[in-house]
């Protein structure tokens, strides 16, 4: 059986690189930074897996199904596979994760909205560094890591930097509530958004947002939403917003 193995990023992106090259079949790889990850490579299948603090993800690249079902079987922590896709998925590949020991745990969908309209003058704060910590922790138990890309400590610390979250505060000053976001494009990507209150304020910081998307000029933005979350989904169509078809799959490794 092939084994794990940890190696420097420049071998790792040639590697990945001579496996795009063959235009495998089978693959869920889409880019990642090669911080915490080691790799199984055998003759037709090379497999990533990214270490976090409780789990892994996994990213293939393979033209032999038997193989990967084979390497997918024998891993036996606690992983995620995460699928981006506009298809639907087929039948072939749900049976084939399954027969590796994986199974469907969550469908996020993408919406966007291509005309945000801003409410007037951005009247919104942004987060400090020492911010951080909360907004850490609220993440943390708020968030599913799962299905969420939770950034680390030090990425909040520099989106903090970036100006890339705002946030809602109490009477005592305390972090309440949060949105993250990255510009990219002239469009607004929407990574976190939560209200700890049991107050509508989460939606007034969207609203904010939009008021800062108007004065940067940004008219395009994108949300995640889980496709069971019919309360979300009600709010984001009554703000615009609509399924650009881009769905992301989650499995988990049966245990």
């Amino acid at each position: 059986m092939c084994r794990f193995i940890v190696g420097d990023s420049a071998v790792l992106k040639g590697k990945i690189a001579e496996f795009i090259s063959r235009k495998p079949p089978y693959s869920n790889y889409f880019g990642i930074d090669f911080e915490n990850v080691d790799y199984i490579e055998c003759s037709e299948t090379l497999l990533l897996r990214k270490s976090y603090d409780n789990f892994s993800r996994i990213y293939y690249l393979s033209s032999n199904a038997a193989q990967l079902v084979g390497l997918l079987g024998y891993l036996s922590g606690k992983d995620i596979i995460n699928i981006p896709s506009k298809a639907e998925l087929s039948v072939g590949l749900t049976d084939l994760l399954l027969s590796g020991g994986y199974a469907l745990y969550a469908t996020y969908e993408r919406q966007v909205n291509n005309h945000v309209e801003s409410r007037g003058e951005f009247a919104g704060y942004f987060a400090e560094q020492e911010d951080v910590s909360t907004i850490y922790d609220i993440l943390y138990l708020k968030f599913n890591p799962f299905t969420d890309r939770l950034p680390s400590r030090q990425e909040l610390m520099e989106m903090v930097d970036k100006k890339e979250i705002l946030v809602n505060r109490d009477g005592e000053n305390k972090v309440t509530g949060i949105l993250t976001f990255t510009l990219k494009k002239a469009v607004c990507n929407f990574n976190h958004l939560i209200d700890t209150t049991e107050s509508s304020n989460g939606l007034f910081l969207l609203l904010k947002m939009f008021d800062y998307m108007g004065e940067n000029h940004v008219a395009q933005s994108a949300i995640w939403v889980n496709i069971n979350n019919q309360k979300m989904k009600k709010i984001y169509q009554i703000l615009g917003y609509k399924p650009d078809g881009l769905k992301d799959y989650t499995f988990i490794k049966q245990q």
